[in-house]
């Protein structure tokens, strides 16, 4: 009963932006207050912002859970900018905790001023991307030899497959499934050195949204590979396959966040995405193994 009235009298969930006065391309902080029951918080990973496209996510969502008597208090934080001027407003979130209880958070309001003061005549710049690392830095030449290694490791796996089918070996270009066999690889047997340091995770995920969206070309023919994920999927959508759709949609969200929006996953949220990514290729890519070869 005593914990019960404790909960009862801890505050509802609140969405805060501070500072609630900034300028366009300031870091502004947004943090979600929670206070709940134990073992009965957010689900893993944390709530996702609704941002349209005029806003930036630097980092975040960063959870932390603090255990008191009475329950526990978690606070979720963000990073971000906004690319508009004037009074703006966050959306406020929908929450599903981990027993199952559903919570509406309200949004928070903020005002932006405009890119030029009263006594300023030149644009304030950006602020430095964050977590972006050199394409031709030392990450690349050190790992040269791990994809070597991997490539000819994905070569042998294909000429066992070509020969268990009784077919003479063929050239040809490799699959998306063989060349994500080769970037599994990769990211697994270097993941415990630079792989999933901000420049590798980058690396993996650029090649990983290629696969994705290449193995899905050949279930939808109408797709285009210079069409934007948003263009690419609303297409896909409209051929019949909105199933497909809802799969890819935040396989490519996550690997678009790694790549430009500053998410730098750990070791396991990177394998988790590699693994997520493994079951629909699965059934996308023409080279992928069947049920009865996956099994044995």
């Amino acid at each position: 009963m005593f914990l019960a009235l404790c909960l009862l009298l801890q505050q509802g969930p609140v969405l805060t932006v501070q500072p609630s006065e900034g300028a366009i391309g300031q870091p502004l902080e947004v943090v979600l207050e929670l206070d709940h029951a134990l073992g009965a918080g957010l689900l893993k990973g944390g709530p996702a912002l609704a941002l349209d496209a005029s806003w930036i996510v630097l980092e975040g969502p960063d959870v932390i859970a603090l255990p008191g008597s009475g329950g526990t208090h978690t606070r979720v934080r963000w990073s971000v900018i906004s690319l508009e001027s004037g009074a703006r407003s966050l959306p406020g979130l929908n929450l599903v905790l981990a027993d199952g209880a559903s919570l509406t958070v309200e949004g928070a309001a903020l005002s932006i001023d405009a890119e030029l003061g009263a006594e300023e005549d030149t644009p304030r710049p950006l602020p430095t991307p964050q977590g972006v690392a050199e394409r031709a830095g030392p990450l690349r030449l050190a790992h040269v030899g791990w994809m070597l290694c991997a490539l000819l490791l994905a070569a042998a796996w294909g000429f066992w497959r070509r020969k268990r089918k009784g077919h003479a070996p063929e050239a040809h270009a490799q699959g998306e499934w063989a060349r994500f066999i080769v970037l599994r690889e990769f990211a697994t047997t270097a993941g415990k050195g630079a792989a999933h340091e901000s420049g590798g995770a980058q690396d993996v995920s650029a090649e990983l949204a290629a696969l994705l969206r290449s193995a899905a070309q050949h279930r939808v023919g109408a797709l285009r590979p210079g069409q934007a994920d948003g263009e690419w999927l609303e297409l896909m959508r409209d051929e019949g396959e909105a199933a497909l759709a809802d799969e890819l949609t935040p396989l490519l969200d996550k690997c678009e966040q790694i790549r430009f929006g500053g998410l730098r996953p750990t070791r396991f949220a990177l394998d988790e995405l590699l693994q997520s990514s493994a079951d629909v290729l699965a059934h996308l890519a023409p080279d992928a193994p069947s049920s009865e070869e996956a099994v044995a």
